[in-house]
């Protein structure tokens, strides 16, 4: 797993952010006493032969005020009913969050 800057990720964070090196992971405790843990692990399963064609993925990368990429993703199996509903409101979502709004 590539280490996060811890340091430019809590300059700018609502919660300190801390990396539990023994899980592998980093935590944060929100306002309301929930303690959320993340990890990252490498995965191709997705992108293997056998998987490939059964899924649809769609990744975008959002640069913030502060320069930091923020990525948000969607992996979504192509038998679900919903599947152009999910995707174009991910497109939607990724569109609005892509602009600045005015302040008029």
């Amino acid at each position: 797993m590539k280490k996060l800057d811890l340091v430019k990720i809590n300059s700018c964070a609502p919660y300190a952010v801390k990396e539990d090196t023994q899980e592998g992971a980093y935590t944060f405790i929100a306002d309301s006493g929930a303690e959320f843990s993340i990890g990252f692990m490498p995965d191709d399963l997705i992108q293997s032969d056998k998987y490939r064609n059964r899924y649809t993925k769609v990744t975008s990368t959002l640069l913030d005020e502060y320069g930091i990429d923020n990525v948000a993703s969607v992996i979504i199996r192509n038998d679900n009913p919903n599947l152009g509903k999910v995707l174009a409101e991910f497109g939607e979502t990724i569109e609005m969050f892509s602009h600045k709004p005015s302040i008029g």
